[in-house]
């Protein structure tokens, strides 16, 4: 870090700044979000060591040539390297889950009544350094009883690993002196930061440790966090703007982007506090603390829409017809999972009765439709609405305010079918949907069911609407049930749709056994509402006061797809045993209200490592694609500018470099200030002072130079090419001629431009 150290600024950002945003994005992926589920799931046993372990074993195998398990991914390559590295990590996992303890619940703040009456943000956060010292004290034990383990962490860990462990051990450090909540708030503002951050001190020393830790960086005051104590803190001045400043009292430590707020606070300190405890706001959070919260984050709603400008009276019209403008507050908490509370809740309260599309979600009731579901289920989605055709007329309000004749195309489709879409079919439903899916590898199937108030009459308009669409329908009976066959058109095979009225419901799925299985389950009692695994699941454990129902239970469904996608992370999931822990969320609305419950810390865990394998290497795909498609995009805007420039400069030719074709050092483009040798054709980005002959020019991802074909000061041809910044930033280098075919090619970046005969070699894109 020696080089960091005489680097007092970078980008222009202080580099205390710079080293605590790294910190804090460390500290908070590890230790915020996984450690609290990894502590609160369900223990699993260290696995123990075996001297021939099953990742040996799948690694010492020969793979198919062609299977899935052959393709080259980095894990793939890893787990080959090191055998035995996959049950390590499991064992692993396994400590953190039994053996890290995470910080209690708290039941009230001492922060509250210190904040300023128009606090409209408020978050507040356990202190997690000991935590993350218990974590990275069990990593170091499996360190040294692990060779496996150890060589992978030396040989792959490298410098991030290092720093990873170093920023922990200085979070920890620090969280020493801090107390067991961490509280950031803010009122809303249209101006300047007015973030404040509030922690206990419990014990002496932090101003020095404070200082010691910014010396530590190679920062100083001017570069980085100012400390003042209360007495310091009347004369100072205000320096480099949103760079932070601390305040340390005896008790208490606080930082803050602005010196006001910091004045603002030890002002009411001295006067005894402030009135945000009996501001309603305040009161609404102290209601959260009083049931025991770990996570607690909220905000004032109505203040924030006062800020938002709404635009014109018609705007805001619209947006009242919502009833969206009624917000109150947001409140979002993590707490203890008691019997009959959920882990993870958040509610969203109105001023008023809810209205518009705000009270889509109805009440809380019975969900009737999760009788017909199998046990079997991978997705569950249950909702409860309010009466479609009210929410026909809230929709029909919302598009009227927009576009007066925005229905118009509806209306015409009624009267061509001879049938309306509010009066013959929406009345006729209550607004219970139910939706299931198995997913099968032979035959994936899956239901939908409408619960009905007028089976008969919904019948009738189904049969009138088909017959005017001219699709036919066979009609079938089993078990005194009529089912009814149709054939939906496809490109490829036509799509079966059956269907039936019965129990009260329209239920609707891909096969004549989806729906008879539906029927067996209610007759049976063997429907997933007496699923031991999916009570498990239930946020609070119990279906009471429920409006929508989300369950997703990867099992079979996720160990497909992991062993399709990432052979080598299916295997670890197994070993960790978190293939077949489902998901499960719930929603209760009321007049005023509308609340989330999550699951628990177990499921949240296995869903978030799952997610992470499935999904992190399509994203680094996709953002690797993204990346090449912006190059290629600016290969043909340099192309573009290159015709223009032969154009105005037939005596120059092409420009020789990407600075001609940039605005020069001043950036001067306005209107006559173009000149030959630098034409405003690109931005400075592109076509910055520095972009010369030969030289790279860095853009986003992608790295672009210019070398031309000159003789006696006129260049009949040219090469721009475009390479990655780095491997991780895209697979594929490109260029171009004076053809402006643009060409590419894969492999490593580039390390110097080269020349219009290699380029004519690439092979072009399509």
């Amino acid at each position: 870090m020696s080089d960091l150290r005489h680097d007092r600024k970078l980008a222009g950002e202080p580099l205390f700044g710079r080293q605590l945003l790294q910190w804090a994005a460390t500290a908070a992926l590890v230790f915020v979000t996984v450690l609290p589920g990894v502590s609160q799931s369900k223990p699993t046993p260290p696995a123990t060591r075996s001297s021939q372990s099953t990742a040996q074993k799948t690694a010492q195998a020969p793979a198919k040539e062609g299977s899935a398990a052959n393709k080259e991914t980095p894990w793939t390559k890893q787990l080959e390297k090191y055998p035995g590295l996959m049950e390590e990590f499991a064992r692993l996992f396994g400590r953190w889950q039994t053996e890290v303890q995470m910080p209690p619940a708290r039941r009230q703040s001492r922060f509250l009544p210190l904040l300023a009456e128009g606090t409209a943000f408020y978050g507040a956060f356990p202190n997690y350094g000991e935590a993350a010292h218990q974590a990275l004290q069990i990593f170091h034990q499996e360190l040294e009883q692990s060779a496996v383990l150890r060589e992978w962490w030396r040989k792959e860990g490298g410098k991030d690993g290092r720093e990873a462990e170093e920023s922990v051990e200085k979070f920890y450090q620090l969280s020493q002196y801090l107390g067991d909540e961490i509280v950031v708030a803010s009122p809303m503002s249209d101006k300047e930061n007015r973030a404040l951050i509030l922690s206990e001190i419990k014990k002496p020393g932090l101003q020095q440790a404070l200082q010691q830790f910014i010396t530590d960086l190679g920062g100083k005051g001017e570069a980085g966090l100012r400390i003042f104590t209360p007495e310091q803190l009347a004369g100072a001045k205000e320096q480099h703007k949103e760079e932070p400043v601390a305040l340390v009292r005896p008790d208490l430590l606080a930082i803050a982007f602005d010196l006001s707020v910091l004045r603002g606070l030890n002002e009411r300190l001295n006067q005894g506090g402030g009135k945000f405890a009996s501001a309603p706001f305040g009161r609404r959070l102290a209601q959260s603390y009083q049931g025991g919260t770990k996570v607690l984050m909220g905000a004032d709603l109505q203040s924030v829409l006062r800020k938002i400008p709404m635009g014109s009276a018609k705007d805001e019209a619209m947006f009242r017809l919502t009833g969206f403008a009624d917000l109150k507050y947001v409140i979002a908490e993590n707490r203890d999972e008691a019997p009959g509370q959920a882990a993870n809740q958040l509610e969203l309260s109105f001023t008023g009765p809810r209205h518009g599309a705000a009270s889509w979600l109805a009440s809380s009731g019975p969900l009737h439709g999760l009788d017909f579901v199998s046990p079997k289920a991978n997705i569950v989605l249950e909702l409860l609405l309010k009466d479609p055709a009210a929410l026909f007329d809230d929709v029909a309000d919302l598009v009227n305010a927009t576009q007066p004749s925005g229905l118009a195309t509806l209306t015409q489709m009624e009267q061509t079918l001879n049938i309306s879409l509010r009066d013959d079919v929406l009345s006729k439903l209550t607004g219970e949907i139910t939706v299931d899916a198995v997913a099968d590898q032979t035959q994936p199937s899956g239901r939908i069911l409408l619960r009905t108030n007028d089976a008969n009459g919904l019948r009738q308009s189904l049969e009138r609407l088909l017959a005017a669409l001219n699709v036919k329908t066979r009609p079938y009976t089993d078990g005194g049930v009529t089912y009814y066959s149709l054939q939906l058109p496809n490109p490829g095979a036509p799509v079966e749709i059956n269907y039936a009225f019965t129990q009260g419901y329209l239920m609707i799925g891909f096969s004549r056994k989806d729906l008879t299985e539906a029927l067996r389950l209610r007759s049976s009692g063997g429907s997933i509402v007496n699923s031991r695994e999916f009570l498990a699941a239930l946020p609070g454990g119990t279906l009471a006061d429920t409006s929508a129902l989300y369950y997703y239970n990867p099992g079979p469904m996720m160990g497909t797809v992991l062993q399709q996608t990432q052979p080598e992370m299916a295997d670890l999931f197994k070993q960790l045993n978190l293939q077949g822990q489902p998901l499960a969320m719930r929603l209760a609305g009321d007049e005023t209200t509308i609340r989330a419950y999550g699951g628990s810390g177990a499921t949240s865990v296995a869903t978030v490592l799952i997610v992470a394998a499935v999904a992190i290497p399509n994203l680094l795909r996709s953002k690797m694609a993204a990346n090449e498609s912006a190059a290629a995009a600016t290969v043909r805007t340099v192309n573009t500018a290159q015709v223009t420039y032969l154009t105005v400069y037939p005596a120059r030719g092409y420009a020789p470099s990407l600075a001609t074709l940039g605005p020069g050092a001043k950036g001067d483009c306005s209107s006559g200030k173009e000149t030959e040798a630098n034409a405003c054709l690109l931005d400075s980005r592109v076509g910055g002072a520095g972009c010369t002959a030969g030289q790279w020019c860095t853009k986003d991802a992608f790295r672009y130079s210019i070398s031309a074909v000159c003789k006696k000061q006129r260049c009949d041809d040219y090469v721009v090419v475009a390479t990655p910044v780095d491997a991780s930033h895209g697979g594929k280098s490109f260029c171009s001629i004076s053809d402006a075919v643009v060409r590419s090619k894969s492999g490593a970046p580039l390390s110097s431009p080269i020349t219009v005969a290699e380029c004519q070699s690439w092979p072009p894109i399509h």
